[in-house]
């Protein structure tokens, strides 16, 4: 295993966050994959009547998810290139993709599939993981003094 993927995922998983409020931008990048025949996630959703609408926003892990539903090396390098020239990423596209599991093809929606009909949309600036908010995890991301989140009693996250 060589785990050729951490240098451009660790780049992405950093500049995704330049995206929090643009993320028109992330999904009309997903778009044009789409169209090129890349296999990433449907764009679109369903509002309160279950008319499939197009989909407003995307959350980090959903973008992830999109180029993680395939198997395919090929596949998944095809995507990673696309969005290392669109976003001139400087880090090689892997050789190898060991220890990355993919999404089950049939909903990589992780966060924001059927927010139109549940909440009207407008949730990803409200996520947390693991009751962290999601400003803590950024915080985090950048190398920022983060707060101490307990998760019980004996247990946190983000020490620093």
């Amino acid at each position: 295993m060589s785990f050729t993927w951490i240098p451009i995922y660790s780049e992405i998983a950093h500049k995704v966050l330049e995206f929090e409020n643009r993320q028109g931008e992330l999904l009309s990048l997903l778009g044009e994959m789409r169209s090129e025949g890349m296999k990433v996630i449907l764009l679109n959703d369903r509002n309160a009547e279950g008319k499939v609408v197009p989909l407003a926003e995307i959350d980090p892990f959903t973008f992830f998810a999109s180029f993680n539903r395939t198997s395919s090396v090929s596949g998944r390098q095809v995507i990673l290139a696309k969005i290392k020239t669109a976003w001139n990423l400087s880090s090689p596209v892997p050789d190898d993709f060991d220890g990355i599991p993919t999404t089950k093809l049939q909903a990589p929606a992780v966060a924001i599939r059927g927010v139109q009909e549940s909440v009207g949309g407008g949730v990803v600036g409200e996520l947390q993981i693991g009751g962290i908010p999601r400003e803590a995890l950024v915080r985090q991301a950048h190398g920022e003094d983060a707060e101490q989140h307990s998760l019980g009693e004996g247990t946190a996250v983000f020490e620093r």
